[in-house]
């Protein structure tokens, strides 16, 4: 719960994307990952992210979630896949979440439960 929390807040400060370069390509992918994470849990309830696995993946890669540029990045990678999923229904964005995230997940198994 936190973890959309903190998102949701980051949202409303946001006046724009930090430049992304300043970042590893590795901390790109992580962020993109969480960002996609928290779009489909916004679209399904049902999905609960794995605050222990995602905690574990950003530490592993120096990303605090919590401070910019880190925070706003997520929050924009996150609205670009809202928009890209908006047209899917709850149960196929739920069907989406596990497929990619879920205990099995193709992109980054755990991530949501």
């Amino acid at each position: 719960m936190r973890f959309l929390i903190v998102t949701s807040l980051a949202t409303t400060v946001v006046g724009g994307l930090v430049p992304a370069a300043a970042q590893t390509q590795q901390q790109q992918n992580v962020m993109t990952h969480i960002g996609r994470a928290v779009a489909l849990n916004n679209k399904c309830p049902a999905l609960k992210p794995n605050n222990l696995i995602i905690g574990m993946v950003t530490r592993q890669h120096g990303i605090d979630m919590n401070r910019a540029p880190y925070s706003d990045i997520i929050v924009a990678k996150g609205a670009d896949y809202a928009r890209e999923i908006a047209t899917l229904d709850q149960q196929a964005a739920c069907d989406l979440g596990r497929k990619l995230y879920g205990p099995q997940g193709e992109k980054v198994p755990n991530f949501l439960r």
